[in-house]
């Protein structure tokens, strides 16, 4: 048994009219029923929409036609890849303006700080793109060993420098010397190089 069809929101529903070979009550069997003037003949012919109508009716009236409200594969959906390489919006500056900062901090200690969070904010960026589902910094490096394994040693050289990090923000600043800072400076920009971000007249 066919089920029956659900009008269009706005539409009222419809009822079968009478086939104009069926006799009417009050007519005797087999007398022809003539249209009254004014009023259009309905028949078999008419009772049927003609093709195309309903769709530009239903276009007209700002109706969504089934199965239209989707939208169609290809159609104004990016393709999976490109969204999985573009970075994030503010990624790349942000990674720009942390080593420029660590680049005019005053103290070495300062310098280091700045210059290893430049390096998580690259690796961080590495994981968007990869879409990779990463919660907290302690997990960063040992990610971006298994999501991005051409990047392990600098992973494992950035990790290692998490001890020392902890102890300066901690306030043992000199732990730090000043060659160190401008070495990790310079690090967090080749780390930056290797995995595709491109920062200042550095990258």
């Amino acid at each position: 048994m066919s089920q029956p069809i659900r009008p269009a929101r706005g539409e009222r529903p419809r009822t079968d009219r009478p086939r104009a070979d069926r006799p009417r009550a009050g007519r005797p069997r087999g007398e022809t029923v003539r249209p009254e003037p004014g009023r259009p003949e309905s028949g078999p012919a008419q009772d049927r929409a003609e093709p195309g109508r309903d769709r530009a009716e239903a276009a007209r009236e700002g109706r969504a036609e089934p199965g239209r409200d989707r939208a169609e594969p290809g159609v104004g959906t990016p393709p999976a890849a490109a969204t999985r390489d573009a970075p994030a919006p503010a990624a790349v500056p942000s990674v720009d303006a942390t080593l420029t900062a660590a680049e005019a901090a005053a103290t070495p200690a300062r310098r280091f700080l700045l210059a290893h969070t430049a390096a998580l904010q690259v690796a961080a960026l590495v994981l968007s793109r990869r879409r990779a589902d990463v919660s907290g910094r302690p997990g960063a490096w040992a990610a971006l060993t298994r999501v991005a394994p051409e990047l392990g040693e600098w992973a494992a050289y950035f990790d290692a420098l998490a001890l020392k990090r902890r102890a300066v923000e901690a306030g043992a600043v000199g732990l730090v010397t000043s060659r160190e800072a401008d070495d990790l400076i310079r690090d967090a920009h080749a780390f930056a190089r290797a995995a595709g971000v491109r920062v200042g007249a550095h990258g």
